[in-house]
């Protein structure tokens, strides 16, 4: 009879060692699962970023010229455009708003395509009707908004920003070179 629970407990033991290591298992297994998605949907912000700028890198953008008629280009060499839309998501149009006023209000534009009539907006805005939105976007090469675009006097475009896309950090590499 001892020897009969000695076995069952030496069973029970082994069990009970078993589900404990196979619980180790599965958690480590859905750890590295999890560690590859993240390290995926970096790979998907970059993708993101690369194949949007890569549609509008080098391309001219002369309709700033005729949006903000008011500003002479030749005062700067370089000129950011702040382009969102009423219908990105209100997290993103903040977050494009903070990154927006971390700039030079000097060569600092705001595109606003919205389709109210009385929302504010600055001089350094220039606000389209819903009607114009197309016409706008298609300037732009249908480019994802909201967006931050780096452009020369000659309105060729340098670099894009994406808000909620980039890393806080790569702010200010983008401002600077």
């Amino acid at each position: 009879m001892k020897k009969l629970i000695k076995k069952n407990t030496n069973i029970i033991i082994i069990i009970c060692l078993l589900i404990l290591i196979s619980l180790i298992v599965i958690k480590y297994y859905f750890y590295i699962q999890k560690k590859q998605e993240d390290d995926s949907g970096q790979d998907l912000n970059n993708t993101f970023r690369n194949k949007e700028f890569v549609r509008i890198k080098n391309k001219k953008i002369k309709f700033v010229n005729k949006a903000f008629d008011y500003i002479d280009f030749r005062k700067n060499s370089i000129y950011f455009l702040s382009i969102y839309q009423e219908s990105d998501c209100v997290p993103c149009i903040t977050t494009s708003k903070i990154f927006s006023s971390l700039f030079n209000k000097n060569n600092l534009l705001t595109l606003y395509l919205s389709d109210k009539k009385n929302d504010i907006y600055n001089n350094t805005e220039y606000k389209k009707k819903k009607k114009d939105i197309n016409y706008y976007l298609k300037k732009i090469y249908y480019i994802k908004t909201p967006v931050i675009l780096k452009f020369d006097s000659t309105f060729k475009v340098l670099d894009a920003f994406f808000p909620t896309v980039h890393k806080d950090e790569e702010f200010e590499m983008f401002v600077k070179s």
